[in-house]
């Protein structure tokens, strides 16, 4: 080694930096075959380091291989790729196998086509470099961004790049990147990328496709095996435990389940969505299930002053005649609310029917209800809402029997049938439709008659003259109710001061009364119509933070988290994630209430302005005052220091009001199957729908772990209900949408 001039140097390894001096070795052969051991061992050991970092793994061919060879002797293949792609002498050949000493099945590109064997001769000895690039740190993080290659998440980032979001129906890796490449890569609006696709979700042959170029030439035929979409797969299906159904008890507050609930989740009132048919039998002859088991009953009830075997006659197959046999009769049918007519003032409902006036009809001039439709919510004058025929057959809102039309109206025409739909939406506004063009659209304050029944209505009521008559197909009735009477409410009962800014008071014509029990729950109030000095109001969801008695909480905001503040608007509050978090103009005035902070920004501020999401524009500003969600406020001196991720609340601050809108959540209970409401509702028949559950969250079960025993029969009722997180069809129709040309439109059908 005498010359090299080494002594006293250092190797510096690629191990956790430690190195090891070279001492001054000896001349003799023997010290410089181990010193040249040693170097040869230390620079291996660094190659294969940088190797495995990001090198290029070579070998060499042990003969010469002569142009269209299509196998390639080599030193070795080990920790090749089974099949792929190597270079020698500049030229990219693929292989298809290997042995221990030989690649296989050699193939190059000429001419953009695959041509067999090597292109030209290559020498003994060439280096045979490995492009397969599978093996170093680099070569795996770049597969991580290939579709042929990536795995998991890193498949999902892929498709998700591609709008070819991964969801539950690829049943693994190699189906979802099939997809992918048929989605994104393949030529749109040709059969062949159809094909592709549909190899990847149902797999080749199993559907067929075709055009009708001649006839249909807009379209593509897809047939699709039935059995691919009904097969039960634990991938994407889950179990929910039951809804159920009772009657309210005589005591007008109690329900009983078939199974003891961990938690209740709501009680409505079940909605309604019948048509009845009166073709073949008259309205009180018509049966259907007040709820699912339930025993078949009677859905209108007659309760005209006529004799109902004398007024209502059937004509089979056709309709069902109503007839005034005697000036001043009536001859009406009623669906009461323990019938289905469960209607209060908040409920959307629907009456329509298939009616005929025919020409032997006698009308009288003044009554308006002669052919008349009532529904109505039990809330008394304008509570109900009521479409009616005049004597010139005018059609359309009228306020009473004997009252006058509300808005426009239609003139009918005898021996004609006609669609007839009253609708109520809330206390909104009431509309009349005929053969589906709107009529008239009101208010129902208009509406006079002082009903304080739940009920919905059709036939000849008033005053009609003898020989009035009408025919009718069929009635459709529909209500859709959305309050939740596990909670409780109450209307223009609730009282806020402005010397107790956060205190709630039941005030006068309240029947409810708070306890101890309901710190914690949830109270929201709507209805406010004063504003405080920075321009909100009263309005708000709150919690019941202390109970003073039955007729007073104290209340507080719920407790969120997301919050962020920043030193360069030292005054500006937002709410990360949350931009339903503040409400113009109700927050105005509130206060906020920061904590969490570890850089002294806990403190309770005044909201002095919020600020449109996006654009922080001061709502204040606008022309036009709308209510608007945002994630953005500004406070009255908050001087912040930046820092994200703090807790949060919004306060109230009351001024002074009374006659407050509210509703607390929760405030049922139950024991054992018996759930007992806080407020009794106006029957007790009612059928009520009951959100429940009897495990402790939602679960996702293998189908084929599932034990789901019949828990009562009838009606049957099992401990789990399945329900589907992904339509399955949909979601290949959606893919298939994708693949198509504007203007062509792929029309499925499944066999068996």
């Amino acid at each position: 080694m005498a010359g090299f001039g080494l002594e006293g140097w250092a190797i510096l390894l690629p191990w956790g930096g430690v190195y090891y001096p070279i001492p001054t070795l000896p001349t003799s052969g023997a010290a410089v075959e181990l010193d040249q051991g040693l170097i040869k061992s230390i620079t291996a050991a660094i190659g294969e380091a940088d190797n495995e970092i990001g090198g290029l793994y070579m070998t060499r061919l042990t003969a010469v291989v002569a142009a269209t060879d299509t196998t390639f002797p080599v030193e070795s293949t080990l920790d090749w790729e089974d099949e792929g792609m190597l270079g020698l002498d500049g030229i990219v050949y693929h292989y298809t196998g290997k042995t221990i000493d030989s690649f296989t099945g050699i193939t190059h590109i000429a001419a953009e086509a695959e041509v067999a064997g090597a292109r030209i001769q290559h020498r003994i000895d060439s280096t045979v470099v490995d492009l397969n690039r599978s093996r170093s740190a680099l070569d795996l993080l770049r597969r991580a961004f290939l579709v042929d290659y990536a795995e998991g998440d890193d498949l999902a980032v892929i498709g998700r790049n591609l709008a070819v979001p991964k969801q539950p129906i690829f049943e693994d890796d190699d189906q979802y990147r099939a997809v992918i490449k048929a989605v994104a890569y393949s030529p749109k609006g040709t059969i062949y990328g159809l094909e592709l696709a549909l190899d990847a979700f149902v797999g080749p042959g199993n559907y067929e496709i075709y055009e009708d170029l001649i006839k249909r030439p807009n379209e593509i035929f897809i047939i699709l095996p039935q059995e691919a979409f009904l097969e039960t797969s634990a991938a994407g299906s889950a179990f929910l435990n039951p809804v159920s159904w009772d009657e309210l008890g005589g005591s007008q507050d109690e329900l009983e389940l078939a199974l003891e609930p961990i938690t209740v989740g709501s009680v409505r009132l079940k909605d309604l969505g019948e048509v009845f048919d009166f073709r073949n039998a008259i309205p009180s002859a018509v049966l259907y299930e007040y709820y699912p088991g339930a025993t078949p009953a009677v859905a209108w009830g007659y309760g005209g002053t006529a004799t109902e075997g004398v007024a209502v006659s059937q004509i089979s197959g056709s309709h069902t005649n109503i007839k005034i046999p005697s000036a001043g009769q009536t001859a009406i049918y009623v669906m009461d609310d323990d019938e289905g007519a469960r209607i209060v003032p908040e409920s959307v409902a629907e009456l329509s029917a298939v009616v005929e006036i025919p020409s032997a009809a006698v009308l009288t001039n003044g009554e308006f209800l002669q052919m008349g439709f009532i529904i109505s919510d039990g809330e008394g004058a304008g509570g109900g809402v009521m479409a009616g025929l005049q004597d010139d057959m005018s059609f359309g809102l009228i306020t009473s029997a004997t009252g006058s039309f509300l808005g426009p109206t239609v003139t009918l025409s005898n021996d004609q049938y006609y669609e007839v739909t009253l609708r109520k939406y809330g206390r909104d506004w009431a509309e009349l439709w005929v053969d589906g063009q709107l009529i008239s659209r009101v208010d129902p304050s208009g509406f006079v008659s002082p009903v304080t029944s739940h009920f919905m209505f059709f036939g000849s009521g008033g005053s009609p003259a003898q020989d009035m008559e009408f025919n009718i197909k069929q009635a459709g009735a529909k209500i859709h109710t959305t309050t939740d009477y596990w909670g409780a409410r109450e209307t223009a009962t609730g009282d806020v001061l402005a010397a107790n800014p956060k205190r709630f008071v039941l005030g006068g014509g309240s029947t409810y009364a708070f306890i101890a029990g309901d710190v914690g729950k949830r109270l929201e109030l709507s209805g406010s119509g004063v504003t405080n000095p920075k321009g909100g109001n009263n309005n708000g969801v709150y919690e019941i933070d202390s109970f003073t008695s039955s007729s007073t909480v104290e209340l507080i905001g719920e407790s969120r988290s997301g919050a962020r503040v920043e030193d360069t608007n030292p005054d500006r509050i937002t709410l990360e994630g949350d931009y339903e978090g503040f409400k113009y103009p109700d927050d105005l005035g509130k206060e906020i209430v920061i904590s969490g902070s570890a850089a002294g920004n806990d403190g309770t501020y005044v909201i002095d302005k919020l600020l449109q999401a996006g654009s922080l524009v001061d709502f204040s500003t606008f022309d036009t005052l709308l209510e608007e969600r945002t994630d953005v406020c500004e406070v009255v001196s908050g001087g912040f220091t930046s820092e994200p991720d703090l807790d949060y609340r919004i306060d109230p601050v009351f001024v002074d009001e009374s006659g407050l809108n509210w509703e607390q959540s929760d405030a049922g209970s139950f024991a054992g199957t018996t759930l007992t409401l806080r407020q009794p509702l106006w029957a007790n028949d009612l059928v009520m729908e009951i959100i429940h559950s009897d495990v402790l969250s939602a679960q996702l079960l293998e189908d084929d772990d599932v034990d789901n025993p019949l828990v009562s029969d009838p009606p049957p009722v099992y401990e789990y209900y399945p329900f589907y997180l992904s339509d399955l069809f949909s979601a290949l129709r959606a893919f298939m949408d994708r693949l198509t040309v504007a203007g062509v439109i792929p029309t499925y059908s499944l066999e068996d």
